[in-house]
């Protein structure tokens, strides 16, 4: 499992989401890849993750970065 979880931190080059909420004791990678918006920054994005039966909801700002 550790080699899943390995393989997944390497393909996401250190860039990553953490939550506690998830299972606490336990560490888990994953992507969620979603398109890009025509609209313009700044906006919210919001995704539901679906995992063992539960949603989990992560929610985001895209900006500019200055």
């Amino acid at each position: 499992m550790d080699e899943h979880l390995d393989a997944t931190l390497q393909r996401l080059g250190g860039t990553l989401l953490q939550t506690t909420t998830v299972a606490p004791a336990q560490s888990h990678g994953g992507q969620i890849v979603v398109g890009r918006s025509r609209r313009a920054v700044p906006y919210e994005v919001e995704v539901v993750a679906h995992w063992n039966g539960e949603d989990y909801v992560f929610r985001y700002r895209v900006d500019t970065g200055r």
